[in-house]
């Protein structure tokens, strides 16, 4: 119907004939000059035609950036005509005159819905470019022709002299015009504004303007010679306008056979922003949305202020985070302290449904994707440019897409900030900003309007959902890197942001876990040349939220394993989960079976067992979702084998990618405190905030930091310190060997003293992921931490405990009297449920007393300290010792095979030392004065697995070690 109506408009009055015996005489020498017309101009056209049929019209012109238009209205039909010479087009658009609302010219395209719009190739469509003419200049460029032949005053004018029209004096002239391309002859009268006269309001430079046009003549129509006698009434005659958005299809509008001109801005991985959507109904704000592709993640901040929100039931702002490796949803009302966990539906706006349907259609596997960055913000369709326009009060560039389906229409539009645009206080890097989205549903139209948006890499914290699970933490660990080894300067480490991402990230990939299983990273460097990055490994969400029920479905086929007698869907997800080759599940609620599947599928038959029902699991991937223990054994392998290793890409595109090689992890205590937890100070907890010892104070310091005073605890030889209290206003710091009462009372009450004491792992040392479970060792259940097994085992009296088994899977404690030195390495075994705890060698040591002795032994060390000093005596060659003395000033280790108290005997060469009695043996329970069994036979083994388990420092890492043995006198 719509192209009727162009080959009907296209032979409206402005194509008039005249008879080819057209002669004028040429004008007189007397006449004015021929009037000047601008390259750039808008008016207003009244035209009457002698078939009583009248037109308006409104041209838009401007040369200098080859566009041009027409708007005309006619017959209760408006059209509009865009001449795009860049691009070769002319788009044609058609509605109804009582569907046009607001001006063209003021502002904004026309924001009506026209019946159809068609887009020709304007060198092409003769029956429609003959309007302004075009000249070719190459094959690739083409531009309008004059403003002359648009007006059809081109050629030769007889001037005719002057008269005046509507009350304005006009000078007159003729002239003969022809149009081949529908056989057209006709006469051309026009009437100038009079030479020399001066409208009110124009522009000064172009005084001469058509006040009107009368053509006379014949012209094809429908084939048929017809003569015609038409005019036109020049109204508005405006210069040097603005009108740049006449020169665009009107918002919304989607016009076929469009070419594209440019291509849509290239979207990143990852990106932010705030967005706020209205529609006839409702305003919605979401805030702070963060979309990370690499993490598979989106998180947002949502509020509607006029009606509840489902989740919650009121009209607080939530917090949702969606992590699509396991299609787990988490939502946070943090003013009610609140955490929803469950399966993310399909029908979020974050899901690619046509993925989600597209596998149900093929086998009936229901999983869930998250959708691309681009189709996340709606452009994974054909987007057509259609030019620039203010959006928002910003210079933006346009697409638009026509995504209507079957039984929908769907028109989507998007603004993009120029290439050239700075939004203001802003530290934009980025350029094409998204301004707007506008998208119209049949008749539904919404808006959809963002704001801060960035592609920096995102705080990590922004995907915390460590609130969820307040209450069961387990695994908070550091992670100990060298950066002034790689030559990182302190200022590097300014970029907080990107080290968090790239450790994340490591974290990750590492692991292959999801981005939820870890907190937020802290990293703090210090003056030692290290960084410390500090994180957590979070529970394992609820088994259940990893599926998606599908209700009266049951997959025929066979499982890989039949569970009975089970309780709930909620016991039989956790089998799933511990089931690599598991994807879905069928429980039955009369019968309590459950069938574990190796496939998503659920045939698409509905069971005839209205008792089950199926479950998906929520996504494709292969993260494992282990046990928090699991990762932190992988993790240590990890760094053990020095495979955790950060390549963090600086902002600054000039500097190198730095690499990090991970040194060292270890597990930090939960009783954090204000100063932050150090190396030092991880191997305490805070026992008590505000309050210091009344009595057991076996030594004092002041003017320390917290530290110092730890350290100061850690290195104390006159006694065992098991405690301290530490007043950060003064530095005072108080040592006891006393372990701190359980009676808040027994204690001073003072705000500016915290009390400390050791953990009860202090004195043991970890074989993360390696087990050495003996049938007598005492097996002790319930047990909820290894610290809490560390403590059994101090306080064990049937046996002498000296090494331990956890297993936190089953919550299992094995107390041994075996110690990792006295028996062959081929008795462990790979076990990432259980981990491998030993004694600390001094612990077999019982301190006796100090004095100034003769620096004279069985065996001398050089550079050693207190536990070098305790293993040596252990693994001492050719005697068994039985006690050794430990000088700090001089760093000498005396090692002797006798029990002998320090001598005080006068020489130059002697020194201040403790003297340590060895009261136990690692072959068996018994004590010092019992006889040793097969020493000599594991003395290989035993300096085998010293060195191996990196305990024997002495013998590496630049510690000179001088060893000389002197014959002694018989006693």
């Amino acid at each position: 119907m719509h192209k009727f109506f162009v080959f009907f408009l296209l032979n409206l009055p402005l194509i008039l004939t005249q008879q080819q015996s057209c002669q004028f005489p040429p004008s007189s020498p007397l006449a004015p000059p021929k009037p000047e017309l601008p390259s750039v101009f808008y008016t207003r056209i009244e035209i009457n035609t002698n078939l009583k049929t009248s037109t308006t019209r409104q041209l838009f012109y401007d040369a200098t950036k080859r566009k041009a238009s027409l708007v005309d209205q006619f017959n209760n039909i408006q059209t509009n005509y865009i001449f795009d010479y860049p691009s070769n087009e002319i788009h044609i658009l058609f509605a109804s005159a009582n569907q046009t609302t607001g001006s063209i010219v003021e502002g904004e395209p026309l924001s009506y819905s026209p019946i159809a719009c068609d887009t020709f190739k304007l060198t092409e469509s003769n029956l429609v470019n003959y309007f302004f003419g075009y000249k070719k200049i190459n094959d690739s460029f083409i531009e309008p022709d004059t403003v002359y032949h648009a007006l059809n005053f081109k050629g030769d004018q007889f001037y005719n002299g002057t008269t005046i029209i509507r009350g304005i004096p006009v000078d007159i002239y003729e002239s003969c015009q022809t149009i081949p391309q529908i056989n057209a002859q006709f006469t051309a009268i026009y009437y100038f504004t009079r030479y020399n006269y001066s409208m009110p309001s124009y522009n000064p430079e172009f005084t001469r303007i058509p006040i009107r046009a009368i053509f006379k003549g014949t012209r094809d129509e429908n084939f048929i010679q017809t003569d015609f006698t038409d005019v036109f009434d020049f109204y508005d005659f405006r210069v040097h306008r603005s009108f740049d958005s006449v020169f665009m299809t009107p918002s919304g509008v989607v016009c076929a056979n469009r070419k594209t001109t440019r291509q849509l801005p290239q979207i990143p991985k990852q990106y932010r922003f705030s967005e706020e959507i209205t529609n006839q109904a409702m305003t919605k704000y979401i805030t702070n949305l963060n979309y990370n592709d690499l993490f598979k993640a989106v998180r947002y901040q949502r509020r509607n202020p006029r009606q509840e929100e489902e989740t919650f039931y009121s009209t607080d702002p939530l917090t949702i985070i969606h992590d699509y490796n396991i299609g787990v949803s988490f939502a946070l009302n943090k003013y009610h302290r609140n955490c929803s966990i469950s399966a993310i539906s399909v029908l979020n706006f974050d899901s690619d449904k046509n993925f989600t349907n597209s596998l149900y259609d093929s086998d009936g596997s229901y999983v869930i994707r998250l959708k691309s960055p681009e189709s996340f913000l709606l452009l994974d369709s054909d987007y057509v440019y259609t030019g620039k326009r203010f959006v928002n009060n910003v210079p933006s560039d346009v697409y638009i897409s026509d995504r209507s389906t079957r039984n929908k229409s769907i028109i989507s539009e998007f603004a993009f900030s120029s290439d050239d645009f700075i939004f203001h206080e802003s530290n934009q890097i980025d350029k094409s900003i998204p301004v707007r989205l506008w998208v119209k549903e049949n008749e539904d139209v919404s808006y959809s309007s963002f704001y801060d948006y960035d592609s920096l890499p995102q705080d990590y914290q922004s995907f915390d959902v460590s609130e969820c699970f307040s209450d069961e933490r387990e695994f908070d660990f550091r992670i100990k890197f060298p950066y002034k080894k790689y030559g990182l300067s302190p200022d590097q480490l300014k970029e907080d942001k990107i080290f968090k991402f790239t450790f994340s990230f490591t974290l990750i990939q590492s692991t292959n876990e999801s981005f939820t299983r870890f907190k937020t990273p802290k990293i703090s460097a210090s003056s030692d040349g290290y960084l410390y990055i500090r994180s957590e490994i979070l529970p394992q969400p609820p088994a259940i939220s990893m599926f998606t029920a599908l209700p009266n479905y049951w997959l025929i086929s066979p499982s890989v394993a039949v569970l009975r007698n089970l309780t709930s869907p909620e016991e039989c997800a956790a089998y799933c989960l511990k089931n690599l080759s598991c994807l879905s599940f069928d429980f039955g609620k009369t019968t309590l079976t459950c069938f574990l599947n190796s496939k998503h599928s659920v045939n698409g038959t509905a069971s005839s067992m209205t008792g089950y029902v199926h479950y998906s699991r929520n996504t494709l991937n292969g993260f494992y979702s282990r046990q928090s223990y699991e990762i932190w054994n992988i993790l240590q392998e990890l760094v053990r084998n020095k495979q955790f290793i950060l390549a963090v890409k600086l902002v600054d595109p000039q500097l190198p990618t730095v690499i990090l090689e991970a040194e060292s992890i270890e597990l930090v205590s939960k009783n954090d405190n204000q100063f932050g937890t150090t190396q030092t100070l991880s191997k305490y907890n805070r026992k008590y905030t505000g309050k210091t010892f009344k009595t057991n104070i076996d030594r004092e310091y002041f003017q320390l930091n917290i530290d110092d005073c730890a350290r100061a605890c850690n290195e104390e030889l006159g006694f065992e310190c098991k405690a301290f209290d530490f007043c950060y206003l003064h530095g005072d710091c108080r040592l006891s060997k006393s372990i701190p009462s359980d009676q808040p009372d027994d204690f001073f009450e003072i705000n500016e003293c915290d009390v400390y004491e050791k953990d009860s792992l202090y004195h043991y040392n970890e074989y993360p992921t390696k087990s050495f479970i003996n049938k007598n060792d005492k097996q002790l259940e319930k047990v909820k931490s290894p610290s809490e097994c560390a403590s059994f085992c101090d306080n064990e009296k049937s046996i002498h405990c000296r090494s331990f088994n956890y297993c936190p899977d089953q919550g299992l404690c094995y107390l041994s009297e075996r110690h990792v030195i006295s028996d062959s390495e081929q008795g462990f075994s790979s076990d990432l449920l259980c981990s491998h705890y030993w004694r600390d060698y001094l612990a077999d040591f019982t301190f006796t007393s100090s004095a100034n002795i003769i620096l004279d032994a069985d065996l001398v060390y050089d550079g050693a300290d207190l536990k070098q000093c305790s293993i040596s005596c252990v693994i001492s060659d050719g005697f068994n010792c039985k006690s050794f003395d430990y000088c700090p000033a001089t760093k000498k280790c005396l090692l002797n095979k006798g029990l002998k108290a320090n001598s005080t005997i006068s020489t130059q060469n002697k020194d201040l030392c403790y003297n340590y009695r060895r009261e136990y043996f690692y072959v068996t329970s018994q004590n010092a004065n019992k006889k040793v069994k097969n020493l000599n036979n594991n003395l290989g083994i035993m300096i085998g697995l010293s060195i191996g388990f990196a305990f024997f420092g002495l013998f590496s890492g630049g510690v000179m070690m001088v060893v000389y043995l002197k014959k002694k006198n018989k006693l």
